[in-house]
């Protein structure tokens, strides 16, 4: 099994590992790997996982996109203003929804990867260095985005010039001012301390998605190695449990992280006249974008979320 770097993906795999190994009896032993280890880049394991090279995976649910199976990929849609525990509820419902999940699961099988769960990690957040609250002063701060469509656009929607770079140029890229800023969840945000490169003045009110991982285990190997019991101890009691766990574990990261942005990062809000112009903004840029590519799961979305 590999992951993607960070203490809270790392505590989240070696829980899955020992509840697969506990309720297996032993049977099922999972030895887990830090991507750099194995892969250059988690998108290398991905396409690893898709041609059957590797097992099992944790990376971000938004990875799919990146390889060209973007209607595959939750339609990311910006919720400022609703809190974490919402986005955690409706994401659990839509991979669970017959229309929704059972689309996103179908097409990402037909790609060599099973989807067996969803973990939430944190929400996604715009850290910049300076105080930035008008349409004209956002317009003028660049962030540094991943190389993916909807939050190349959300940054757009919310007047930012966006700079699609490497999470692993974005310390590099502050300190010599590339960029102004950056978008990341704020798991990542505490982890890397980027307000003592600069990235120091945080918008609390301008989180438009949150950053979901998922467990992913390539079709040769849950379809052809694993006998069928072990496959049902994983979906009815691992999988449970290690969401459970992860949910648990994520309220307690996000609290202790918040106080200690709280002690390093000068937090404020945007005015709710702007705010409501981006959430305009990225309904009319982000919803078409989606519904076009996969009308059935915008729509079972819709249904879901009510927005």
């Amino acid at each position: 099994m590999t992951y993607q770097a960070g203490d809270y993906k790392i505590e989240v795999c070696r829980e899955f590992a020992r509840l697969c190994e506990q309720h297996t009896g032993g049977r099922l032993v999972l030895k887990h790997y830090y991507c750099g280890d194995v892969y250059p880049s988690y998108r290398d394991m991905t396409v690893a996982l898709m041609a059957q090279e590797a097992e099992v995976l944790y990376v971000g649910d938004s990875v799919p996109e990146g390889l060209g199976v973007r209607e595959a990929v939750i339609p990311r849609t910006p919720y400022f203003g609703v809190d974490w525990d919402t986005r955690v509820k409706n994401h659990k419902l839509i991979y669970s929804d017959p229309e929704a999940g059972g689309k996103i699961k179908s097409l990402l099988r037909d790609k060599g990867a099973v989807h067996l769960i969803s973990t939430p990690c944190a929400p996604v957040v715009f850290v910049i260095n300076t105080k930035a609250e008008t349409e004209k002063a956002l317009g003028k701060v660049k962030v540094r985005t991943p190389n993916v469509s909807v939050y190349v656009k959300v940054a757009k929607a919310a007047f930012l010039s966006p700079t699609p770079l490497a999470y692993s140029e974005a310390p590099m890229a502050l300190k010599t001012g590339v960029v102004d800023g950056l978008l990341t969840d704020s798991q990542s945000l505490v982890t890397a301390r980027f307000w003592e490169l600069g990235a120091d003045h945080f918008i609390s009110n301008l989180t438009p998605f949150g950053a979901f991982y998922a467990f992913y285990v390539s079709t040769t190997v849950w379809d052809e190695k694993l006998p069928t019991d072990i496959r049902e101890i994983v979906e009815n009691k691992v999988m449970p449990e290690i969401y459970a766990w992860a949910v648990d574990r994520n309220r307690k990261d996000l609290a202790e992280g918040l106080e200690i942005i709280k002690e390093n990062m000068v937090i404020y809000e945007i005015p709710p006249s702007v705010l409501k112009t981006i959430k305009e903004r990225a309904a009319t840029t982000i919803h078409p974008d989606f519904e076009a590519i996969n009308p059935e799961i915008f729509a079972a979305m819709k249904r879901i979320c009510g927005f």
